[in-house]
């Protein structure tokens, strides 16, 4: 059992993975939040939220980041970076979002990491609850080699179609 157990911890390391974390150490990791449905968008002063099929309200929840590493392949497995990206209004009326969830990531042309569109959910259905209300943004980026980074921006919620 414990031989398992070893060879099981051993599959995840190896050297395309010490390759792939050395080469990001001369980076300083970064993370930038934002929102978009099929490309990344950066926040402005109003975030769209829409209903989704099952009567929920949500965003989309968009990272991007440099000095990260997206992991291995392209399924969900143990160096699958996990992402935490939450809402909350000043006052803690609306809240919403994900923590620490295994997210698979795009590679950029010219370096780092994206995922796009993913929903934050938000937590009420009532929409006249979160029309207009003010929310802090926040995701933060852990990956397989240890590293992480966060970003938060600030965005006033309303009712409409995503861009």
């Amino acid at each position: 059992m414990r031989a398992l157990g070893l060879l099981l911890m051993m599959s995840g390391c190896g050297p395309a993975v010490d390759e792939a974390c050395d080469e990001l150490l001369s980076e300083t990791p970064s993370l930038e939040v934002g929102t978009g449905v099929g490309e990344f968008i950066e926040f402005a002063e109003v975030t769209f939220f829409e209903r989704g099929p099952q009567g929920g309200l949500h965003i989309y929840g968009s990272v991007r980041g440099m000095g990260l590493w997206g992991g291995r392949g392209s399924g969900i497995n143990e160096s699958t970076p996990l992402l935490t990206y939450t809402l909350l209004s000043d006052d803690g009326s609306v809240s919403g979002g994900f923590t620490g969830l295994a997210k698979t990531m795009d590679t950029l042309r010219g370096g780092g990491i994206e995922r796009i569109g993913d929903l934050a959910v938000l937590g009420t259905f009532d929409a006249t609850a979160v029309e207009g209300v003010e929310v802090e943004v926040f995701a933060e980026l852990s990956d397989g080699c240890g590293r992480s980074a966060s970003a938060s921006a600030r965005t006033r919620l309303e009712e409409g179609v995503p861009q």
